[in-house]
Parts: structure tokens; sequence; C-alpha cells
């Protein structure tokens, strides 16, 4: 028994730390925001960023400057956010010039919760039904099919998970991440580089 429960608690490990990793990996992505953007563009950024703290970071004399915002709204010419709430300046209206804005980062939880809850529950199930399997094998238990421990301890794993993966996903959020990059070169200047490169 006692081998049983070690084989178990190590299980138990592995899956919490597997899920821990996807979790990690999938709850994250980023979106390329072209300049200059359009009206459209513009409103659907704005969507996805409203009513949400977030982490802008700025291009300001020559070095990135992080900060932490809510209430942002980013304008065609010029952003807009405000200090977040518990902090030094709370509430304290702050503005940059949008060209100087490098990305916008905001953590969605409830989108989180429910990618641990999917996530969750297939590792979960994956892992639950692997250690039902090898238990049934060691304690040598004939009276009760494999397929039946397989079945049972994937059930179990799946709810387990389930319950563990939803509130990690809500804790950790989905981080979405919208990156702004400079406009192309117009078409002459990619051509004059060409041109320039072959003198050379």
């Amino acid at each position: 028994m006692p081998a049983e429960e070690g084989r178990m608690s190590a299980i138990g490990t592995r899956m919490a730390l597997t899920m821990l990793a996807l979790l990690g990996s999938g709850c994250a992505s980023t979106i390329a925001a072209h300049r200059p953007l359009s009206d459209g563009e513009l409103a659907e950024l704005n969507e996805r960023i409203v009513a949400r703290r977030a982490q802008l970071i700025v291009q300001a004399e020559g070095k990135a400057e992080v900060h932490q915002a809510e209430d942002v709204r980013v304008g065609r010419d010029t952003t807009v956010w405000r200090s977040p709430q518990g902090t030094a300046h709370a509430a304290r209206p702050h503005s940059a010039p949008t060209a100087a804005l490098q990305s916008v980062s905001v953590i969605g939880r409830w989108r989180g919760a429910a990618e641990g809850l999917g996530l969750g529950s297939g590792a979960g199930a994956v892992g639950g039904g692997a250690a039902g399997v090898l238990i049934n094998l060691a304690a040598g238990n004939r009276e009760v099919p494999g397929i039946v421990m397989l079945g049972f301890g994937a059930a179990v794993g799946a709810l387990l998970g389930c319950l563990s993966g939803t509130m990690i996903g809500a804790a950790v959020g989905h981080r979405t991440a919208i990156d702004f990059t400079p406009p192309a070169p117009p078409r002459w200047q990619i051509l004059h580089q060409r041109e320039g490169g072959r003198d050379r």
C-alpha cells in the first residue's frame, strides 16, 4: 500500500506540473496591430481592452516605460488612460502619443477559466486513466478488469482536472498582448534600398 500511495503522489505531481505548463503556454495570444490603424481597427482594439486593467509599454525619450493602467482608450493620435485603484496615483489621468505605443497587454479571467477547464479536464482524464491502470497492475487485481480502472481513473482525473484547471486558469488568466508595428516603408524607399545594395 505505501508503494501505491507513492505512485499516486508521483502521478498527481506530474499531472499538476503538466497542467501548469499547458496553462502557462496556452493561455496567451499576441495580436499584431499594423500602423496606421483604420477607424475599424481602432474600434476593434478598444473593444478588446475596454473595462480591463492593462499594461502599456510606451517609448519615451529613447527608452521603454511600463505603465499599469485602466480605462485605456487608444486614439488615432493620442492614447489616454488612468492609474489603477490601489496605486500611488490612483485615478490620475495620463496620455501619450499613439505613435509611441509599443504594446498593450490585458488579462481575461473568464477566458482563462474556460481554457483551464478544457486543458485541465483533458490532462486529468489522461493522467487519471493511466494512474488507474498502473495501480490495478501493481496491485495484481484480477477481479476488476483493467478497462474499468481505466474508465474510473479517467473520470476521477477529469473531474479533479476540471476543478483545479478552472481555478488555476482563472488565477492566471488569458493574456492578450497587442503589439504595435511601424508602418511599412514606401515602395520607392524599398526600391532605393535595393538599388543601393546592388551599387555596393
